[in-house]
């Protein structure tokens, strides 16, 4: 039946956002709103009310009915903004996903649109740029706001690449390319066999018209071009301030063997290989790793791409490029945008960053470091099949940063990046990228996320992080222990973050770090099929495993920090050596 329902478009969607809703740790970064226009308020908390199936039904209901919905009560609010009147939050999100929707056809869907555009066309332009004095607020003036959206729905999609234009705020970011510059023909080579965003070391000036020429044995084969690392749209007016345009990348498909291309803001150009599909649509985005974490690469297949009217981009790839070039050369390059990466990471980010680096080398032994060690406690392969790739960019749209394809930071975070001295947010967003559903439960996906930061900062650099030492966690422990047991009930406990990250840091202080790496192996192993199916399921399977692999009944332990799991899975550890944490009965001591 799932089959024939994800035919119709809107069922796609409705099969996305099940999928989010089912398998993201953290619904804050996920909502509906993201995917269908919602005709009435939808808070966080009603979310999470909703059980597996009521998120399903929401799901296909709001695909299926909420663009009606919405669409009624959005004429009158369209001609309510055509006036320049002042929107509330709730009718200007309405009349953003019309606009969006209609932006990206290129067609006013009706007569009331065709009037706020026209408005819209008349309205100032914004420039907008992560200086103090560029940033814009939202909600100030309805058209200037408008006009922002609309116009870049446009040049992501509905204008033909040989009719864009540079848009105003392209100098201000990404970033403006000397004046003295010239676009050239360059050449580069991807390796055909490989999948997710190939990297060209080439950049698009804003406005200009580029022709990109791929071999002919790939002509329609699903390869894409990107320009634009910056792939996340913010959130207006969720974001009351922004730092950048809302969307400025756009994607396009390469069917020819020739392409012509363009974006108005320019960008870092990528070409996009297929990736291998989830095997259900249930799993989440980065489970395509934990879904090829035993394949094996085939042989490389380079082939070269030609590219018309660009520029080249500083690029350092550890291990390939030359030092002595990069200091003398290609750190200079003119693009205002930069990247230094390896096999395992790479990272993407402004030029300004890099333009006195004199070490990349350094810096990515660090990182691959980093990265070897979260796939070593987390029982992966240290080859990969792709890099991680985290972006630095002048906006965020959810949190400090977000782990995604790619991880999104702000600025603040591109210094400790250069000098390969990641903190504990670095390690802590790529460690949402070596996570297991499989053994995350219960509220825990911001929890166990840091035990790869712990553990890949304390054996990479040598040294426990303030968040994990060992009066840290005394502390944390004393403070969530004594709370009356009816409030460390883990399905219901809201936040506590930290102290319940201890949970895990009194074990790995008493045992070791083997359990974790046994435990977790354990699960990479295990099939799909097989995974613990619900929140105490998942809590209940790990008990059981975690304590075969201490050698010690955890039942007890388990209980006392308020982890919900199964009786039947307390009587099957019951018959193991007894153990009460010493650092525990320390801590209450206190």
């Amino acid at each position: 039946m799932l089959a024939k329902i994800a035919n119709d478009d809107h069922n796609q969607q409705a099969l996305m956002i099940s999928r989010d809703i089912f398998s993201t740790f953290t619904l804050e970064r996920h909502t509906l709103y993201r995917y269908v226009p919602v005709p009435f308020p939808l808070s966080l908390p009603m979310i999470r009310s909703l059980t597996l199936a009521g998120c399903l039904l929401l799901a296909f209901a709001l695909c299926l009915f909420g663009p009606a919905l919405s669409q009624a009560a959005t004429d009158a609010e369209l001609r309510k903004a055509a006036q320049g009147e002042k929107l509330t939050e709730e009718e200007f999100n309405s009349v953003k996903k019309a606009l969006i929707k209609d932006g990206r056809s290129g067609k006013a869907s009706s007569e009331a649109m065709q009037e706020l555009i026209g408005k819209l066309r008349d309205a100032p332009a914004v420039k907008i740029g992560p200086d103090r004095k560029s940033r814009h607020k939202m909600l100030e003036n309805t058209l200037v706001d408008l006009r922002m959206i609309y116009e870049g729905e446009l040049a992501a999609g509905a204008i033909p690449p040989d009719k864009l234009q540079k848009h105003p705020s392209a100098d201000l970011f990404p970033g403006a390319i000397p004046g003295q510059v010239k676009p050239s023909t360059q050449t580069c080579e991807i390796n055909a066999n490989s999948y997710r965003w190939q990297s060209t070391g080439l950049y698009a000036p804003p406005g200009e018209t580029i022709r990109v020429i791929i071999p002919d044995a790939y002509v329609d084969a699903g390869w894409k071009l990107r320009i634009g690392a910056n792939s996340t749209t913010i959130d207006v007016p969720r974001h009351k301030t922004i730092n950048r345009f809302p969307k400025i990348d756009r994607v396009y498909d390469l069917k020819e063997r020739t392409t012509v291309v363009g974006s108005s803001f320019g960008g870092l150009i990528y070409i996009e290989l297929p990736t291998p599909k989830a095997k259900t649509f249930l799993a989440k985005d980065s489970d395509i790793y934990n879904l090829i974490d035993q394949y094996t690469p085939p042989p490389k297949k380079m082939c070269q791409v030609r590219f018309t009217n660009v520029i080249q981009a500083p690029r350092y790839v550890h291990g390939e490029t030359d030092i002595r070039e990069w200091r003398s050369q290609i750190r200079n390059y003119p693009a205002p945008y930069a990247e230094i990466g390896s096999d395992k990471v790479i990272f993407m980010l402004p030029s300004q960053f890099v333009r006195k680096l004199d070490t990349p080398d350094l810096a990515m032994e660090k990182w691959d470091a980093v990265i070897d060690a979260m796939s070593e406690i987390s029982g992966r392969p240290k080859t990969k099949p792709f890099p991680h790739r985290f972006l630095i960019d002048a906006h965020v749209n959810w949190g400090a940063a977000f782990a995604s394809y790619p991880i999104n930071a702000p600025f603040s975070w591109a210094e400790a990046i250069v000098k390969g001295e990641p903190e504990w947010g670095h390690c802590h967003e790529l460690g949402h990228l070596h996570q297991h559903r499989a053994w995350t439960y219960q509220g825990t996906g911001e929890v166990t996320v840091n035990i790869f930061a712990h553990y890949a900062l304390e054996q990479v650099y040598g040294r426990v992080p303030d968040r994990g030492s060992r009066q840290t966690v005394l502390e944390k422990t004393r403070d969530y222990i004594s709370r009356p047991l009816e409030d460390r009930n883990w399905t219901t406990v809201n936040g506590a973050l930290f102290e319940r990250l201890a949970f895990y840091q009194v074990l790995s202080y008493e045992f070791g770090w083997e359990p974790f790496k046994q435990v977790f192996r354990e699960y990479r192993a295990l099939p799909l099929d097989q995974h613990p199916k619900s929140d105490v399921d998942r809590a209940s399977d790990f008990l059981i495993r975690m304590s075969r692999a201490t050698n010690h009944n955890l039942g007890p332990y388990f209980t006392q920090w308020g982890v919900q799991v199964h009786d039947t899975a307390l009587q099957e550890v019951q018959s193991l050596p007894a153990w009460e944490s010493a650092m525990v009965k320390e801590a209450l001591a206190k």
